[in-house]
């Protein structure tokens, strides 16, 4: 099965425009390379997470974070309350990027647009940017939390979101004059 078909059956029906425009988002924005090898990953369901090792017998499938629920690729970027703490810091990053901007529009970062991203917005570079960081630093926080118990504090992993965005976005002032600039990196 292919993995738009999956996604389509998880989100609803997607046209092939969008999924064109989210395999090309994928390679075009100013993401590190790991955040972007995540999201491809992602997108094709393929990252072994707690429920996929337990195929191979590695795991009880647990969320290594939460220990409350089976930890499948949407629950651990997008509905276990961990992750959330992650969403919203880049939902209030989305808020201020549409502030600024001259469209007016406020985006919300549902399933959807978390999941496959905001295809239809003129800003979408951006905030692929912000959707793509920020599951890179929630896996990075769970195989962290996972393999290190030492390590848990979730403040330290905010933190590296917001100066990871904020190196990102240095490099995407020449492209968004109107909605970045230094003033508003320093906001962050």
């Amino acid at each position: 099965m292919k993995c738009e078909t999956k996604w389509q059956e998880r989100l609803g029906m997607i046209n092939r425009t969008c999924w064109r425009k989210v395999w090309s988002r994928s390679y075009s924005n100013y993401s590190s390379v790991k955040a972007k090898q995540l999201q491809f990953k992602f997108l094709h369901n393929v990252l072994f997470t707690e429920d996929r090792l337990v195929h191979l017998g590695l795991s009880n499938g647990i969320c290594s974070i939460c220990k409350n629920t089976q930890e499948t690729i949407m629950h651990l970027f997008y509905e276990c309350d961990y992750a959330k703490v992650f969403i919203n810091i880049a939902q209030d990053i989305v808020n201020k990027i549409a502030d600024r901007s001259k469209y007016n529009t406020k985006i919300n970062l549902d399933l959807n647009n978390w999941s496959l991203g905001v295809s239809d917005y003129l800003l979408s570079d951006l905030i692929y940017n912000v959707i793509f960081e920020t599951k890179w630093h929630i896996w990075l926080y769970r195989n962290n939390f996972k393999h290190n118990a030492d390590i848990q504090n979730i403040d330290k992993y905010k933190f590296l979101l917001k100066y990871q965005i904020k190196y990102l976005f240095k490099g995407a002032i020449s492209k968004f004059p109107n909605e970045i600039d230094n003033d508003f990196i320093s906001a962050l």
